[in-house]
């Protein structure tokens, strides 16, 4: 297809080409760029977390853990604007 064979196909399908455009930015921003926001949210609270061990207790360790984790996450999201 040449550029003028393309170029007259978009301008007859004008309303497909918008609503395709239109189709992938929404889900680039409703599905995908959340997706992304929690995996770095995730990995940042999971550095911020760990490393607060306070005894041997797997139990008291792992609330503190949790607590931290989500002390870092739930900001980290709202950052992010979600």
């Amino acid at each position: 297809m040449s550029k003028e064979g393309l170029k007259n196909w978009v301008s007859k399908n004008r309303y497909l080409v918008i609503g395709l455009i239109l189709v992938a930015g929404l889900f680039y921003w409703f599905e995908y760029r959340p997706v992304l926001i929690k995996e770095e949210c995730a990995k940042e609270a999971q550095d911020s977390a760990s490393g607060r061990d306070v005894g041997t207790d797997f139990l008291v360790n792992q609330k503190i853990y949790n607590v931290a984790y989500d002390a870092a996450y739930t900001p980290c999201l709202n950052a992010h604007g979600l």
